[in-house]
């Protein structure tokens, strides 16, 4: 089944990739105005990293969506209830980090382009911060804080909620093809609730470091490895990725409650 998928060329992503770089710069544009319009500094950004657990930060950052991915997606993969099965994703196609590499999984043993996959999904995050950067300037840079400032009750929540809701017309301007209403409404709902939970992991990691650093690398390798990594090798109905996506996201607002 696998060698039924066309091989990836960078050009068919292209443009995906460069249109979600520029959109994810709307909100630090936004917090800039905001900034500038009410007199506010930009020492409050914290863009350095110190204290004794900006490290750790940093690294359960980059590694959460790994240890979070594995623990669900495996089980249902074991479990039978999604196949585990190299496959196209979304607006990217049959695309991966690994190209980047002079790297084809094409060919390649499922479990073996797994592997390789998602190693290169973890160093490729590192480049995508360039995109999650700009989302974290004002998502948990400028919105998060002021939301407690202003005493909003549930801030974290409604942090996430904004967030997953911003995502939502360039979604439906990026994603095109026949019959795709039922999929957008399912994948589009799991993605919102998904934010949403993810936002206690980036609040969190953004105010006990006292740094937006390890929100800006959780975000992206949140992004690189659950798309292309985790979805990109899971056969299964959009409610059922949807499902393994929330369930992924869900698992560290957990261990923070615990």
């Amino acid at each position: 089944m696998r060698l039924q998928i066309p091989r990836p060329t960078f050009s068919t992503i292209a443009f995906p990739l460069l249109a979600t770089t520029i959109l994810s710069y709307v909100p630090a544009v936004a917090s800039l105005a905001a900034r500038v319009s009410l007199r506010e500094g930009f020492e409050d950004v914290s863009l350095r990293l110190r204290g004794e657990w900006a490290a750790q930060a940093l690294l359960i950052g980059w590694l959460w969506p790994v240890l979070c991915g594995s623990l669900v997606y495996g089980i249902a993969w074991v479990s039978g209830a999604a196949r585990f099965q190299w496959t196209a994703v979304e607006s990217y196609g049959s695309w991966g980090p690994e190209n980047l590499f002079g790297i084809s999984i094409y060919g390649m043993a499922p479990w073996r382009g797994f592997a390789v996959r998602l190693l290169t999904c973890m160093l490729f995050s590192v480049v995508v911060c360039v995109q999650s950067l700009g989302e974290e300037l004002g998502w948990r840079g400028y919105m998060l804080t002021r939301l407690f400032d202003a005493r909003v009750p549930l801030p974290v929540f409604w942090n996430g909620l904004v967030w997953g809701l911003w995502h939502i017309p360039y979604f439906v301007l990026l994603t095109s093809g026949g019959n795709l209403q039922e999929r957008r409404s399912v994948s589009l709902f799991f993605f919102v609730t998904g934010t949403t939970a993810g936002a206690y992991l980036l609040a969190y990691l953004r105010l006990r470091s006292g740094s937006i650093w390890p929100a800006v690398i959780a975000h992206a390798s949140g992004n690189a490895v659950f798309v292309w990594a985790f979805n990109g090798f899971t056969s299964a109905s959009p409610a059922w990725k949807g499902e393994l996506y929330l369930l992924s996201a869900s698992l560290p607002v957990l261990v923070i409650m615990f």
